[in-house]
């Protein structure tokens, strides 16, 4: 990619998020996103197919998000705190984007366009360790199989999310998705993800 098709892409992607928050993403046209950003349709199609093809690439750098946190889940206080900061990053993500937004991406993902909802569940591999460690050393008080707890994690983060969504954002999303997380723990009153084990 040239550093003008580079600087371009940013500049779409940054323009085209401000609206899709503002107007809602249904409401927004590529003229507009072009108009917006100074870019012209000729250079907007020669990196994107489309709008949906600016949700594709957001998508992508959420893997990009999980490097930039890597540094922090290494240096994590306790197995707690890195199960915390897994969820967190979707999470801030979501905000990021806003409700709006991650609506049309749900919807694109509910016709088989991208599967992001999905690809969260590709951690289940180092969350399950990580609920087990914290079942041994009673962080984690819900004796459940480490599967069922993390699949558990799953279903309740969605089922936040879908309801965040569809109230426009009206919660803390973080605040309810941790106060669930911590009822299916059972974790003692004392705990919190970044405090001692």
């Amino acid at each position: 990619m040239s550093a003008d098709n580079s600087k371009n892409t940013d500049v779409i992607i940054q323009t085209a998020v401000t609206l899709f928050k503002e107007k809602g993403y249904e409401n927004v046209s590529v003229q507009e996103i072009c108009a917006k950003s100074g870019v012209s349709r000729s250079s907007f199609y020669a990196i994107f197919s489309g709008k949906s093809d600016i949700l594709q690439t957001m998508i992508k750098g959420v893997s990009m998000d999980f490097e930039k946190m890597l540094p922090s889940f290494i240096k994590a206080e306790n197995d707690l705190a890195r199960i915390w900061l897994i969820t967190d990053m979707y999470i801030q993500i979501a905000v990021k984007y806003g409700p709006q937004l991650v609506r049309a991406l749900a919807i694109e993902e509910f016709s088989g366009q991208h599967t992001v909802l999905l690809d969260i569940e590709k951690y289940s591999e180092w969350l399950i360790p990580l609920v087990h460690n914290c079942q041994n050393n009673g962080s984690i008080l819900n004796q459940s199989a480490p599967e069922e707890i993390v699949k558990m994690q799953y279903d309740i983060a969605k089922g936040v999310l879908v309801d965040w969504m569809l109230t426009g954002g009206d919660f803390d999303l973080e605040e309810r998705i941790q106060r669930f997380f911590y009822d299916l723990w059972m974790t003692p009153k004392d705990m919190t993800p970044g405090g001692e084990e």
